[in-house]
């Protein structure tokens, strides 16, 4: 007879093998050839049905309701271009991704009862390991690339004991771990501890959009929990509210000045990116300013087919591309208002909630994010960390 404990040891012990295969064991897994990235996705998620399948209720909270939107958005642009279903698959696919890890995220925040000062510790250890694997997958890259059964440069090896060439996911990771350091008020060692490890890790990884960010982000924060908080909080940032405006009225002649010369970047990229095998990088952005504006997109799969691997034009992976090319502007809102919905039910404080959403923007701009586990996992984890405290 089978009693509920045995239930719930079934049920945890499919979330924490999904929480190695996500952080540890993905990337030997992946470079000795025993499975693909894809394949070990799929076995991820699987282990999350596992992991729901004993459970009597399943809840996302209001940010539910943009996903349920979105299902039947995806399903209409499906029929509307009279899509194969194999292609219909595919999207339920990747939208279950963040609706099951969101929801994993959520049950490992409520069974661990560590305090925020010993979960940021932890993260620290855990930061530290990945730092020393990074170092030696720098030093190594080279024999990395040749040994793995899965086709990368030398410069794609350095993502710790992430999924292989996931060094934004990796980045991505230690910038989150700041930001939730510094906004669970731990003590001042453990913030620039995990700022300094961070920080070592995002400029050892090859992602120039997430050490532009950190450098950004970072001091942000640093400002925010220094010099804004404590007496006369509101004084001192209605004076930086002020300051900031006399910067951009004097700076707007160069922003104007630069804003012409990205255009114009744009329509270079667009226009030329069916010359070669690979597109600019701006070329779907061109795309959005200098084409027809796609309300319900170009029909799913349309930007990139993950069942033939093809691609429409090549300009990397990236979830606004994707929802903008294949489902339009409505399903770029859509996904877009998911996020936000999710990041605001869960962060209270509104510097913290921009933050966070920044992050999200930023990744979602170069990543396919919707299907990137780790990334969704350890941002719904400081979330739900962040929603606990509150509640406490």
């Amino acid at each position: 007879m089978y009693t509920s404990q045995t239930f719930a040891k079934v049920r945890f012990s499919a979330l924490y093998f999904f929480m190695l295969l996500c952080f540890l064991l993905g990337a030997p897994l992946q470079i000795t050839g025993i499975l693909t990235p894809t394949e070990t996705n799929y076995l991820a998620i699987l282990l999350l049905v596992v992991c729901f399948t004993f459970r009597k209720k399943v809840y996302l909270g209001r940010s539910a309701m943009a996903m349920i939107v979105l299902f039947l958005y995806v399903t209409f642009v499906s029929v509307f271009y009279k899509s194969p279903a194999s292609y219909l698959l595919v999207y339920y696919y990747y939208l279950l991704c963040p609706v099951l890890v969101f929801k994993a995220g959520k049950i490992f925040s409520q069974k661990i009862t560590l305090s925020p000062k010993a979960i940021i510790t932890y993260c620290n250890y855990f930061l530290l390991v990945q730092m020393l694997f990074a170092i030696l997958q720098v030093i190594a890259g080279e024999q990395i690339a040749s040994f793995s059964k899965v086709p990368m440069f030398a410069i794609d090896a350095v993502s710790g004991t992430f999924f292989i060439k996931s060094d934004a996911s990796l980045s991505m990771f230690a910038l989150l771990v700041v930001l939730t350091a510094f906004s669970l008020g731990v003590s001042a060692k453990l913030k620039f501890s995990s700022a300094f490890i961070s920080l070592a890790i995002i400029f050892l990884t090859n992602s120039k959009a997430i050490q532009g960010l950190a450098v950004v982000m970072i001091p942000a924060v640093l400002f925010y929990s220094g010099f804004l908080q404590g007496r006369f909080a509101i004084g001192k940032r209605i004076l930086v509210l002020i300051v900031l405006m006399i910067a951009l009225a004097l700076l707007m002649p160069m922003i104007v000045d630069m804003f012409n010369e990205l255009l114009g970047m744009f329509q270079d990229a667009y226009y030329s990116r069916y010359k070669s095998d690979t597109a600019g990088r701006l070329a779907p952005v061109g795309e959005a300013i200098y084409s027809d504006f796609y309300w319900v997109g170009k029909g799913l799969l349309t930007y990139y087919n993950p069942l033939s691997k093809s691609w429409d034009y090549y300009s990397g992976f990236s979830l606004a591309y994707t929802f903008y090319l294949d489902c339009g502007f409505i399903g770029l809102s859509l996904i877009t208002y998911f996020f936000m919905a999710f990041t605001i039910e869960n962060i209270k404080d509104n510097f913290y909630r921009v933050a966070y959403f920044c992050c999200i923007v930023c990744f979602a701009a170069f990543t396919l994010i919707i299907t990137d586990l780790s990334f969704l996992f350890a941002l719904s984890f400081f979330y739900f960390i962040h929603k606990k405290e509150s509640n406490s």
